[in-house]
């Protein structure tokens, strides 16, 4: 992501910091502070669908799953109990 992107945080939270093993239902959850926003006015292209954020955390895994929260934006209840129950800074 460091690689694409200039951003100021990444913390990974969930499943993978828990000390349970992961299954094929566990959920990896990365927040990233600073992902820049997307140009709504530049048309959906091919090279656009492997170089935005989500879709680069697509590739790298879908089993287990890997969400990614923009955490420059305000958070749902469910993505601040997650992060406020423990994350680790990349």
């Amino acid at each position: 992501m460091r690689n694409h992107y200039p951003i100021d945080r990444i913390a990974v939270a969930g499943d993978l910091i828990s000390s349970d093993p992961l299954t094929v239902w566990s959920e990896l959850v990365l927040f990233v502070w600073g992902l820049p926003q997307p140009d709504s006015r530049q048309a959906e292209s091919g090279r656009s669908r492997y170089t935005r954020p989500q879709e680069i955390v697509y590739q790298l895994s879908d089993d287990p799953r890997i969400r990614l929260v923009d955490a420059s934006k305000e958070l749902t209840e469910v993505e601040l109990e997650i992060l406020n129950s423990g994350s680790v800074e990349l």
